[in-house]
């Protein structure tokens, strides 16, 4: 799809994986100028990724894929598989779960983990 400038307009899709940088942004304790060094670009246009103004090119999505270290699909993470729609507004990302992954993530053992894990899997059932 085209806006009338010319450019391709951004799709659902897309901003999913612009919220899910941002959080992965987040969670490894980087800054926009930080992210901006890594990719060669300007801080700006970090934010213009992060916030879905701008497409991030798969070459870029390459580079933030070792420099996080998760595997590829976790940019796509919520958007439905087949129907090309995402299964949750862009940028709605739940803070409580953000606060769950950051407080995990300042947890040593490894063990720990796995229990705190095992416990979320009995809640959610």
């Amino acid at each position: 799809m085209q806006k009338k400038s010319g450019r391709p307009s951004i799709s659902p899709t897309d901003r999913i994986i612009a919220a899910n940088v941002c959080l992965l942004r987040k969670l490894s304790g980087y800054s926009r100028a930080d992210l901006a060094g890594f990719l060669g670009v300007s801080y700006q246009q970090i934010h213009k990724y992060e916030t879905g103004v701008n497409r991030l090119p798969a070459s870029k999505l390459y580079i933030l894929q070792g420099l996080f270290n998760v595997p590829y699909e976790t940019f796509f993470h919520g958007v439905r598989r087949g129907a090309g729609m995402p299964a949750r507004k862009a940028g709605g990302h739940d803070q409580l779960a953000f606060e769950v992954i950051a407080r995990l993530k300042d947890i040593d053992s490894r063990t720990q983990k796995h229990k705190i894990l095992a416990v979320m899997d009995i809640l959610a059932s």
